[in-house]
């Protein structure tokens, strides 16, 4: 799982503080939507991540690279 966050961390990073719904991230990284999902639950618990409900909501980076 510790792959999957990294993977989607950068992922979010590069989206340059645009949110991105998890359906989005699982498209651009490849991963499986459910895996996914279980890792942004994870990143947003330990503040690596925050989340945003609605249409324009997602999931988006709140430490820069040098941070983590």
């Amino acid at each position: 799982m510790s792959d999957y966050a990294c993977i989607a961390l950068t992922a979010l990073l590069q989206a340059s503080g645009r949110s991105l719904s998890a359906q989005e991230l699982a498209n651009e990284t490849g991963i499986a939507q459910p895996t996914i999902s279980k890792v942004l639950k994870q990143l947003n618990e330990c503040g690596m991540v925050e989340s945003q409900r609605g249409v324009h909501g997602g999931y988006r980076a709140v430490k820069l690279p040098a941070e983590i």
